[in-house]
Parts: C-alpha cells; structure tokens; sequence
C-alpha cells in the first residue's frame, strides 16, 4: 500500500529515509520495498534507508551536535583534512556527484558561543557537505545514518531563531519594539513545528517556555511598553493583543 501511494503521487524516486519501530513486520516491508524499487531502477537499501526508532532515540542520547562540533574541530586541526573536504567537493562537483546542483567549496563551521545562530549554521554546513561522505572522509565516520537524521530535525527546529535573528539584524538598528512582536511570532511558529517534530517536542517546550518567561517580565515593565507606543507602526496594537487589561491600564498610566 505505501508503494502504491507513493508511485501515484510520482515520487518514488525521491523516498529517501523510511523510519519505523523495531516490529518485525516493519522489516518485511522494507525488504519489498526495497525489490519492487530495484524493479523500478530506483536505487534503495532495505537497512540503509531504515531507520529504526529505536535508533533515533539512541541517536538523540548521543548528542550529534556535540559530536559535529567534534566533527569540525577534527577537520580544522589538520591541514590535510581541510584539502581532502575541499578535493572531494571540486572533484564531486565536476563529476556531478551530488546532483543538479554542486555544493559549494566551503569549509566546516565552528560553534562559537559569542555569535548569533553559530549552533545552526555549524550544522547546517555539516549537513550541506554530507554528500562529500561518499568518498568516505573523516565526515562520514563520525555521523551516522541515525545522528543525521537528528540533526536535520535540529536544523529545522534551529532555523526558525535563526530566521527571526536575521529579520532584526537587515533593520541595522533593531529595537525593542522589533523585538518583542518578533518573539511572539516565534512563540507561534515554534508551537506549530513542534506538531512535526515530536521526537524533539521537548526541546522546542524549553524554548517556548523560556520566551513566554521572557515576554512575562517585559510585561510588567515601563521601558518595553514605551518602546512599542512610541512606535508609529504599532503604537497599542500589540500591547492590546497581547497584554491583559490591567497591564494595559499601567502602559497608558506610565505613558502619560
């Protein structure tokens, strides 16, 4: 049945991970699948392309992420390492190894704790330059078919701060009163994700929880509510949304 659908929605040549528990049956099916796609010319692994819930919940008790940091500072210690990654892009790229589109010669990013969205981007190039894994580097002996399939849930969880953080950075001068409507944006995207990332729900609860905490106090202080009154855009809108009544009362009191 699962075959039938995807071949009349036209994708069967895009099935890439397939994750299921550990049910005997869920094998059976994996292993047909993996023939009637052989049939089809569509190259698929019944264990390769399986990944087992089971190991995405050990894969998530790993820490991927630390382990990619440990990924690039691997890469970046050794001279030779760095023109290996680089050799295999150019060579991949000219043998149109990785598709349609080349990857670009880039290096692995560090995470840096004093820079906005580092996490993010780290994993974001890791997984850019995954393909590079084909020619077996040091790339693909330290993140595994399970560990990857976390950090992509990851990148799409982290993609989404990013993307507020990158809206307030194009102001130049961002202000609170950017700030604030940005985060209660980011509280309702990351609600919605966290209906397709369940596996990490509870990563994406902290933060919700962490920016409710923060929108909280500014609720009850004097300067945030000026920021957004002052504001020509915005003025009350916001604080009338999303304030309870005595909170507004306060802002209109401390305005005058």
């Amino acid at each position: 049945h699962f075959f039938q659908v995807v071949e009349q929605l036209g994708i069967l040549h895009k099935i890439g991970m397939v994750t299921l528990d550990n049910a005997s049956n869920c094998g059976t099916m994996m292993e047909e699948l993996e023939q009637l796609l052989h049939e089809k010319s569509i190259h698929f692994e019944h264990d390769g392309n399986y990944i087992r819930l089971e190991s995405y919940c050990n894969a998530l008790h790993a820490d991927p992420v630390m382990q990619t940091c440990s990924l690039v500072r691997v890469c970046h210690a050794s001279q030779q390492h760095q023109e290996d990654l680089n050799n295999a892009v150019v060579q991949g790229n000219l043998d149109k190894l990785f598709g349609e589109y080349p990857l670009p010669e880039a290096h692995l990013l560090h995470d840096v704790t004093t820079c906005w969205s580092s996490t993010y981007l780290m994993i974001d190039r890791a997984l850019e330059l995954y393909p590079v894994s084909l020619f077996d580097l040091i790339i693909s002996r330290i993140l595994s078919v399970h560990r990857l399939s976390v950090l992509g849930d990851v990148r799409k969880f982290l993609r989404m701060p990013h993307m507020v953080q990158e809206v307030l950075s194009a102001q130049q001068t961002p202000t609170l009163s950017m700030a604030l409507p940005g985060y209660e944006k980011l509280i309702l995207v990351l609600k919605l994700l966290k209906q397709h990332l369940p596996r990490i729900a509870h990563a994406i609860d902290a933060s919700v929880d962490k920016l409710e905490e923060y929108l909280s106090k500014t609720q009850v202080t004097r300067i945030y509510a000026i920021a957004l009154i002052i504001n020509s855009t915005m003025k009350f809108d916001l604080i009338e949304t999303h304030w309870a009544p005595s909170e507004c009362t306060d802002a209109w009191e401390w305005l005058c």
